[in-house]
C-alpha cells in the first residue's frame, strides 16, 4: 500500500492552516486528561479496534547529510530525518467539544511508536527518536512523528577502480519484532528520497537515488533507501595518483647513473621503499578483502616489483663494471653485447677503416712445376698473387664496455615496461570508473 508525498504535505499544510481561535488552556487540559486520562490508553498495546487488522506506517526518508564512508569497515554514516505517520485509532477526539481543537502535541514516551528499527545498522538497534521528543495528534488520530536520526549501516563497498569508484549503498527500515500482518511500512515511489535539506559531502558525490519496497521478507515488513554514491577524485588524483605516476618514471634512472659515481644502488633502494610507502598508504585506504583487487594497488605492486628486479640487475652490472681488465670478457659475452649494440644501432669499436677493400700482394718463392719436369736449367721465377680484402677485426670489449650496453639496454627496457604498466593502468581506472558507474 503506498501513500503518496503529496499527501503528506497536505497534512502538514492542513494542521498548519487550522489554528484554534477559541480554544482556552482548560480545552487542552481537558483533550489530554480525555486521551491519557485513567486507565483507557495503554501505550504498551497496538492501537488497533481489530487485532487482525494491519497498521500502515507511511514513512518519508529525507537525507540530511553523508557523513562517513569507512571503505576498511565497509560502513556508510548518514543524518537523516524521517517523516512518519500512522492513525491511532485510540486518540482521536471531537474537536467542537474541545474548543475547536484540532491538534496537540505530546513527548513520544507517552504514545505507541511502531517498532521501526534500521534493519541493516552496524550499531546495537534502539528506539528512533528521544522520549521527550514531540509528536504531533491530529483530531482523527493522525499521528505526525519526525525523528531526527545518525544511521551506521553496512555497506559493500568495491574498490577495483578506487579512486574512480562508485558505490551504491542501501539503508533498510523494517519493524523489529512486529509481522507484517499487524504493521504494513509504506513508502512514497514517486519521491522516494527527499534532498531539500541536504548537504554536500567534500568525499562523495550523491548522483542518485531511488526505494524499494522489500515486501514481506520473511514475516517483517521491509523497506530500502539507495544510494548512489561517486567518489570524489580531485584529491587522490593529486596526493597519490600524480606522486606514484612520476614517481615511476625515476625507478628506470639508476641504469643512467655512471657506476663510478656509486650512487646506483641508493637510488634504487629510495625509489624502491618510496613505492613500498605509497602502497601501504594504499593499504589504509581500502578494506582487507579478496574478492576485489584493486588497479592502483596491482600497480603499485607492479612497479615494486620493477624496483626490486632493477636493484638485482643493477648489482649484477656492477659486478661487471668492476671486473678485472686482466680478465678477457668471453665470447659469448661478446657476442651478446654486439647484438645489444646492433639492436640498439649502436657501432662498435673497429680498427680504422682504411684496412677495408685493400689488396695484399703475396710473393711466392715456389719455382713452377713445369720446369722441373723438363729439367731445365732455368732460374726460378717467383709467384706474385694477390690476397683478396678482408673483413674488419673489432678490438677486444673490455668488462665496461659490457656493463655500458647492458646499462643502456636495461633502461630503455624499464623505461619501456613502465610507461606501457603506467597506461594500462590508467586506462582501465579511467575507463572501467566510466563504465561501472552506480545505479539504483
Amino acid at each position: 500500500m503506498m501513500r503518496q508525498g503529496a499527501l503528506f504535505i497536505v497534512l502538514m499544510v492542513a494542521l498548519m492552516s487550522r489554528p484554534s481561535q477559541s480554544a482556552t488552556k482548560q480545552d487542552y487540559y481537558d483533550v489530554y486528561d480525555y486521551l491519557f486520562g485513567g486507565s483507557f490508553y495503554k501505550k504498551q498495546l497496538r492501537p488497533a479496534e481489530n487485532e487482525t487488522s494491519t497498521m500502515d506506517v507511511y514513512l518519508i526518508f529525507s537525507l540530511l547529510s553523508i557523513n562517513d564512508v569507512d571503505e576498511k569497515q565497509q560502513t556508510l554514516v548518514t543524518s537523516a530525518q524521517l517523516f512518519m505517520n500512522w492513525d491511532d485509532d485510540y486518540l482521536s477526539w471531537d474537536s467542537a467539544s474541545y474548543g475547536d481543537i484540532s491538534l496537540i502535541q505530546v513527548p513520544q514516551a507517552n504514545i505507541y511508536l511502531p517498532d521501526v528499527v534500521v534493519d541493516n545498522s552496524v550499531t546495537a538497534q534502539k528506539q528512533l527518536g528521544y522520549d521527550s521528543l514531540p509528536v504531533r495528534i491530529l483530531d482523527n488520530g493522525t499521528i505526525l512523528w519526525e525523528p531526527t536520526i545518525l544511521i551506521s549501516t553496512s555497506c559493500d563497498i568495491d574498490i577495483t577502480y578506487f579512486p574512480f569508484d562508485s558505490q551504491t549503498c542501501q539503508i533498510v527500515f523494517a519493524t523489529a519484532v512486529s509481522t507484517y500482518s499487524e504493521i504494513d511500512i509504506s513508502i512514497d515511489t514517486s519521491h522516494p528520497v527527499s534532498l531539500d535539506d541536504y548537504s554536500e559531502n567534500g568525499q562523495w558525490d550523491l548522483i542518485e537515488t531511488s526505494s524499494t519496497d522489500l515486501g514481506n521478507e520473511g514475516w517483517k515488513s521491509k523497506i530500502g533507501f539507495n544510494l548512489a554514491i561517486k567518489r570524489r577524485r580531485t584529491f587522490y588524483i593529486m596526493n597519490i595518483i600524480l606522486p606514484v605516476f612520476f614517481l615511476s618514471m625515476t625507478s628506470s634512472l639508476v641504469f643512467a647513473l655512471p657506476a663510478d659515481e656509486g650512487e646506483k644502488m641508493g637510488t634504487g633502494i629510495t625509489v624502491l621503499l618510496a613505492f613500498a610507502v605509497y602502497l601501504t598508504i594504499l593499504s589504509d585506504l581500502v578494506p582487507n578483502t579478496s574478492l576485489q583487487v584493486s588497479i592502483l594497488g596491482l600497480y603499485l605492486t607492479i612497479l615494486l616489483g620493477f624496483s626490486a628486479v632493477s636493484l638485482v640487475v643493477c648489482a649484477f652490472i656492477l659486478r661487471i663494471h668492476f671486473r678485472e681488465e686482466s680478465k678477457p670478457v668471453g665470447r659469448k659475452m661478446t657476442r651478446a653485447t654486439h647484438f645489444i649494440n646492433r639492436s640498439l644501432l649502436r657501432r662498435t669499436k673497429n680498427k680504422p677503416e682504411n684496412i677495408k677493400n685493400q689488396v695484399t700482394p703475396i710473393v711466392s718463392d715456389d719455382v713452377e712445376l713445369d720446369d722441373k719436369k723438363h729439367g731445365q736449367d732455368s732460374q726460378a721465377k717467383p709467384r706474385l698473387s694477390f690476397a683478396m680484402p678482408m673483413e674488419p677485426e673489432e678490438d677486444p670489449l673490455t668488462w665496461k664496455d659490457v656493463a655500458f650496453t647492458l646499462d643502456l639496454f636495461c633502461f630503455i627496457l624499464f623505461t619501456l615496461l613502465t610507461i606501457l604498466s603506467t597506461f594500462v593502468c590508467l586506462f582501465a581506472l579511467g575507463v572501467g570508473g566510466a563504465v561501472n558507474t552506480a545505479s539504483v
